[in-house]
């Protein structure tokens, strides 16, 4: 049954009706009669007998949809990376670096907010589960990750043991827009241009997990840097023979004595192609052109990834916070790996690219009626229920209370 609204002359009228097929084609047939539509608004009886109708049917609420106001989009994604933070000891180690003295705001969920912001998305959105942050606050954030990077460090390092060989050693040059007058000690600031150059050296694994990094000067980085670094490692990690990638075309004494991955010019004949070209140059004989390849995409993967301006538009880098930035980068690497790895192991290969697509197409839709806040979820990509689903996350599948979301 429902209701049919018919109109004859200037007047609409309301009837009760019932569908029933006959002979194999769909009729109606009135039941009742309500009379004209102006003359039942409003109307007492027809408003008791609506309630009645709905006690008896047990409608547990009706929205008023003149009553409802615009709704707006807000992403949820990030509870993937809650409850992965949640089985990790990141909070615990975070923990450590703000007991003497006491962070007068939450660290932790500061630092979560900007791993998330990182690992979702490169631009300012509405996110349900987290918050904006004040400038002040993220700037004291980053100022106790860049104390502390050390020690961070070294208490999530993985185990040696389970690191899979060869090692991976990331040259990576990032520049920092500034306008900060602070000096820098070990680091250069270009005055005219306001920039901060550095070369990150990243150490990862060939599944893409992050072991440790490092900063220097890019202006002096040279072979006794490098050498320092990877000599840390291996002291840590007892390896051998890390591969040196990078995309910028070294003098051989910096990458002599090291396997290593790198850009080289290519000499094309002129009349084929103008302009500079670049290869892929290695004094590997072991790594297959696959693994080069792979290698050579996770270098453009942290490059890409390692870039500032992706947590937040701040412009005031010191010393102290580019290093707490890259503290931000390590531990976003960490958890986004963790996520891969997880679902790499239920046999649902994957790239972070297809995972923050997924997660950023988790949305609901929130708009207030009368006195109370409702989401309806939106649908999101294919791929998004299996990374819910291995992370035992159940979304609601229909309208709900804002105050009644649970996942």
């Amino acid at each position: 049954m429902f209701i049919k609204v018919t109109k004859s002359g200037k007047n609409r009228y309301a009837q009760v009706v019932q569908s029933y097929r006959e002979n194999g084609k769909i009729k109606h047939k009135v039941l009742l009669n309500l009379g004209r539509t102006d003359k039942i608004e409003n109307d007492p009886g027809m408003q008791r007998m609506a309630l009645n109708l709905m006690n008896l049917a047990r409608v547990k609420e009706v929205i008023n949809i003149n009553r409802a106001g615009k709704g707006q989009i807000v992403k949820w994604g990030d509870i993937v990376y809650q409850k992965l933070w949640e089985e990790t000891n990141i909070a615990e180690t975070l923990g450590s670096c703000t007991k003497s003295p006491p962070a007068w705001f939450d660290f932790e969920q500061t630092c979560l907010y900007l791993i998330t912001r990182y690992l979702l998305t490169a631009q300012e959105e509405n996110y349900y589960f987290t918050a904006d942050i004040p400038a002040n606050q993220f700037y004291r954030t980053l100022d106790i990750l860049g104390k502390n990077k050390n020690i961070i460090e070294k208490q999530l390092f993985p185990d040696p043991q389970k690191l899979k060989n060869p090692i991976l050693c990331l040259l990576i040059p990032v520049n920092f827009k500034n306008t900060s007058l602070e000096s820098m000690e070990n680091l250069d600031f270009d005055y005219s241009l306001r920039r901060v150059q550095v070369m990150a050296i990243v150490f990862s694994d060939f599944a893409g997990r992050v072991i440790a990094q490092e900063i220097f000067s890019h202006r002096r980085f040279g072979r006794a840097n490098l050498v320092q670094e990877i000599n840390r490692i291996r002291k840590t990690f007892q390896i051998t023979s890390p591969v040196i990638v990078t995309d910028q075309v070294y003098e051989t004494n910096l990458l002599q004595d090291f396997h290593y991955i790198s850009s080289a010019p290519v000499d094309i004949p002129p009349e084929e192609v103008t302009g500079i070209h670049y290869g892929i140059k290695t004094n590997l004989r072991t790594l297959r052109p696959e693994g080069i390849l792979k290698a050579y995409h996770l270098l453009e993967f942290f490059q890409e990834n390692f870039q500032p301006g992706k947590t937040h538009p701040s412009l005031q880098w010191t010393e102290r916070r580019i290093k707490g930035h890259f503290v931000i980068c390590f531990l976003a690497a960490l958890l986004g790996n963790r996520l891969e790895n997880k679902l790499d192991r239920a046999g649902k290969k994957t790239s972070p690219v297809r995972i923050r697509e997924a997660l950023n197409s988790l949305q609901f839709a929130r708009f207030q009626a009368g006195n109370s806040s409702y989401l309806l979820p939106i649908a999101g990509q294919d791929f998004s229920p299996e990374i819910l689903k291995h992370l035992g996350i159940s979304p609601p599948d229909t309208l709900i209370h804002e105050e009644d979301l649970t996942l």
